[in-house]
């Protein structure tokens, strides 16, 4: 059975080490039905400018120059639309990869006999000193848990995605991962979970967008998230996966931040309580198989933001 990858990277104001590991992570692979996309969102920096310049780049990578800066998610799109191949995934070029990173990944599609729309891995986290295994899991079924909403974590069947026009949002927004992620829960249950630690998160990267991002900024575009998935039609997964989304606001009110305002906040947790109208009509009211306790346990989930927001308002 052949099967062939499209390893899309992103690149903006990378150091060239980054830039050179990841390139060589991706040439060292043992299987080699692959193309990659490096698309550069107009870098500024010298390093990364020469990297790009000097590097002997083969037939099978691809290098897209954006005309403008567009930020993240819309450059993960136009490597969504130049892709060739029948599986995408997302690379950040901070990170990096095992040798048998892809063939581990092709093995579970051949056994799967290509059943699945995503095949989901674990990761472990590099934090400039050690290597740590992700300990962390969420569980959106009886027999579905992932490790995280990071695109990184998936290889998607590129026909899925095209067929069902699922795309990262075109604001330039932080947290565009979720949106992405809640969207494909919303149209797929077929998730497969190779049970194995396939990529390195660079947590050490002082440079990259979730280092940089400031609670406000996080906040902002949680409240933007939250408005362009009021209308999405749930199911299990994406029911449960929206708990943990639903718990963001507690996260960054609770980092004591100087920049988060509570007019802001304020906001920001009406949107979520938008969500949670729909939420309790779609799944908590009509669904009479959800339990007693897990209805309580929801209940307490969703009352949890303004339980904060009226501990602020008290405190001001």
């Amino acid at each position: 059975m052949n099967i062939t990858f499209s390893i899309i990277v992103p690149i903006y104001n990378v150091k060239e080490e980054y830039l050179h590991k990841i390139l060589k992570n991706i040439r060292c692979q043992t299987y080699k039905n692959y193309e990659v996309i490096f698309i550069n969102d107009c870098s500024t920096d010298i390093e990364t400018i020469k990297f790009l310049k000097i590097t002997n780049f083969n037939k099978n990578e691809l290098i897209i120059h954006n005309k403008k800066n567009i930020g993240l998610g819309m450059t993960r799109n136009i490597g969504i639309l130049n892709s060739k191949n029948d599986y995408l995934i997302f690379i950040d070029p901070d990170d990096e990869i095992p040798n048998n990173f892809l063939y581990i990944i092709k093995q579970n599609i051949i056994n799967t006999n290509k059943k699945f729309d995503i095949y989901h891995f674990n990761y472990m986290i590099y934090d400039g000193e050690t290597i740590k295994e992700n300990k962390k899991e969420i569980k959106l079924s009886n027999s579905v848990n992932i490790y995280g909403g990071m695109s990184w974590l998936n290889a998607y069947k590129k026909s899925f995605i095209i067929k069902n026009k699922l795309f990262f949002l075109e604001d330039r927004i932080i947290h565009e991962d979720e949106y992405f992620i809640m969207k494909i829960l919303e149209k797929t249950e077929l998730i497969f979970v190779i049970k194995k630690f396939l990529y390195i998160y660079n947590k050490s990267n002082a440079n990259s967008i979730t280092s940089l991002s400031s609670s406000t900024n996080s906040l902002l575009n949680l409240s933007i998230i939250a408005k362009e998935i009021i209308n999405f039609n749930f199911n299990e997964l994406l029911f449960n996966y929206s708990l943990r989304f639903l718990y963001f606001p507690i996260h960054y009110i609770s980092l004591k931040d100087n920049d988060v305002k509570f007019n802001f906040f304020l906001k920001v947790t009406r949107s979520f309580n938008e969500i949670t109208k729909k939420l309790k009509k779609e799944k908590l009211i009509n669904n009479s198989d959800i339990s007693l306790i897990r209805k309580i346990y929801i209940f307490l989930r969703y009352k949890i933001p303004f339980v904060f927001l009226l501990y602020l308002f008290l405190k001001r």
